[in-house]
Order: structure tokens, then sequence, then C-alpha cells
């Protein structure tokens, strides 16, 4: 009992750890296909790529594993672009309320310059 107390005392952190692997060349290009919503090419990728293993001509050995910069770097570019769109979107709706602003101070001069000519004469 007073060991289960010491345990609960002691803070300990249960935090999943997550562990960074290489992605490996062909599921790279799986996924880039996938993004792409390149489907078609995406089947004849798989079908070439299971044909030449089964015939052993296709050698992979010197291409090694993908890096995680380049998997980062395109993460990166994919929110870059995201945010690029919605910086666009906000700046139209500035350029609208910008317009609409001035189309409403337009006006308020217009009828204040009435109001105050019509009050000049009376």
């Amino acid at each position: 009992m007073e060991r289960l107390d010491k345990i609960l005392e002691e803070k300990v952190d249960f935090t999943p750890k997550t562990i960074k692997r290489d992605e490996v060349v062909e599921d790279f290009i799986r996924n880039f296909f996938t993004s792409m919503n390149l489907i078609k090419t995406l089947d004849e990728f798989n079908q070439e790529y299971a044909e030449l293993s089964k015939k052993g001509r296709f050698n992979d050995n010197y291409l090694g594993p993908i890096t995680d910069i380049y998997i980062k770097n395109a993460k990166l570019e994919e929110k870059l672009e995201r945010i690029q769109k919605e910086l666009d979107k906000a700046n139209k709706n500035a350029e609208e309320v910008k317009s609409n602003w001035e189309n409403l101070r337009k006006e308020r001069d217009f009828h204040k310059e009435n109001y105050t000519r019509k009050n000049k004469y009376c």
C-alpha cells in the first residue's frame, strides 16, 4: 500500500511518445499521387512496382528512405498554400468592407450637405 502511495505521489509523465521514422520511397510516391488525386497514375505505379518486384528487376537498395526534412517541407508547403488562400480571402473581404465604408461615407456626406443647405435657407 505504501508503495502505491509513493507511485501516486511521484509526478510521472504519461504523455504518449511518438517515434519519427523515415518514409520509404514508394510510400512517399504513393502519398504524393494520393495528395494530388492522381488515382490512375497511382494504380499504374502499384502495378508496375509489383511486377518489377516479383521479377527481381527493381533494386531499391540504393534509394534509401526519405528523410523527415522532405516530409516536413511538403507539410510546410501545404500549410503555406492554405494560409495564402486564407490571406487572399481576408484581403478580398477587407476590400469589400472598405468599398462599403466609402459608399456609406459618401451617402452620409450627401445627406449631411443637403440637411445643412436646407436648414441654411429656412
